[in-house]
C-alpha cells in the first residue's frame, strides 16, 4: 500500500490585479479585496500559529465551476481559492501567483476507495497505480 495523497488549498490571483490592487498580507484583507467564490461555501478559512481565522468577502463572481473562476481570476478579477491542482496550469504558465501561502489550512487527505482486487477493472487498477 502507498502512502497519502495530499491536496492543497490554496488563495490565488492574477500578477496584474496584485500590481492594480496589492497583494493581500492578511486573511481579513480579502475584506478589502474582489474576491471570486468557487463553490457554496461563503466563508474562508485559514490557519496561523494554529488557530483558525474565518473570513467572509462579499464576493464579486460566484461559481460552480473552477474552470470558470479561475479563468475570471486569470483575467484580473480578483482572488479566488480552489485545489491546488486545479490551479497548476496557470501557476505553471505564470497567469497565476499564490497569496496567502502562510495561511493555508493543512493540506487535505485524498483517498481512494475501490473494490477489492478480484473484481477491479483493468482501467480502474491502471488509475490506482498512476496515483
Amino acid at each position: 500500500m502507498k502512502g497519502p495523497l495530499w491536496m492543497r488549498r490554496i488563495t490565488v490571483a492574477a500578477s496584474g490585479y496584485l500590481k492594480r490592487y496589492g497583494e493581500p498580507k492578511t486573511p481579513e484583507a480579502l475584506l478589502e479585496h474582489q474576491t471570486i467564490q468557487f463553490g457554496s461555501s461563503a466563508s474562508w478559512r485559514f490557519v496561523q500559529d494554529g488557530r483558525d481565522i474565518e473570513v467572509t468577502p462579499s464576493p464579486r463572481f460566484i461559481s460552480n465551476s473552477a474552470d470558470a473562476a479561475l479563468q475570471y481570476a486569470e483575467a484580473g478579477g480578483g482572488v479566488t481559492r480552489v485545489l491546488a491542482y486545479q490551479a497548476a496550469e496557470g501557476l505553471k504558465r505564470g497567469r497565476l501567483k499564490i497569496v496567502l501561502a502562510r495561511y493555508e489550512q493543512p493540506a487535505l487527505p485524498i483517498h481512494i476507495i475501490y473494490p477489492t482486487s478480484r473484481l477491479l477493472s483493468a482501467k480502474v487498477r491502471a488509475f490506482v497505480d498512476l496515483v
